[in-house]
């Protein structure tokens, strides 16, 4: 009964069991928990996204991320009629793209081992890699693509977008 009720409200599953003093540095410790992960979450996901070589100034870069963040926010708040299932979503969602890119990684890694890598190369577009690769960037796209559509989700507004490579009866 506590799991069916925090999956649709997870604070107030708990205000009836606890005693009514411990409320308040309940409610202090989520705020400052929440508080402190969004500006984590903004810093590392700002600087992610400079390392993109998008070329913004660094408030603007946490700029766009938090507007993400509160988008994402409002969703879960407002709009999805439980909790678990958006957060099980975006889970599923990230673990599909690691896994690719961490194929994509260990493949990349096997094919070097004997030879190695030239490290300063790395770090420059002018060294023997280029810029980018064209084979990894069509592998990670066509990698995240049938992963995707091999994936279902509880959630039905992303349910719609994920699973598209199954038969119906294999998404229910």
């Amino acid at each position: 009964r506590l799991a069916s009720a925090a999956s649709v409200d997870p604070i107030g599953a708990f205000a009836p069991t606890l005693p009514t003093w411990f409320l308040i540095p309940f409610l202090l410790a989520t705020i400052l928990s929440v508080v402190s992960g969004a500006v984590f979450n903004l810093y590392s996901s700002g600087l992610n996204l400079l390392a993109l070589g998008i070329r913004i100034p660094r408030w603007t870069a946490v700029t766009i991320d938090g507007v993400l963040m509160v988008i994402g926010g409002v969703y879960l708040i407002f709009v999805a009629p439980t909790f678990f299932a958006p957060v099980q979503s975006f889970l599923i969602v990230i673990g599909v793209v690691t896994a690719a890119w961490s194929a994509i990684f260990v493949t990349d890694l096997f094919l070097h081992r004997k030879s190695g890598y030239v490290r300063d190369d790395l770090y420059t577009p002018r060294g023997s890699y280029g810029g980018f690769n064209a084979a990894g960037v069509v592998s990670i796209v066509l990698a995240i693509g049938v992963g995707l559509g091999l994936v279902t989700s509880a959630d039905e507004n992303i349910r719609t977008v994920l699973g598209y490579l199954l038969s119906p009866a294999d998404a229910a």
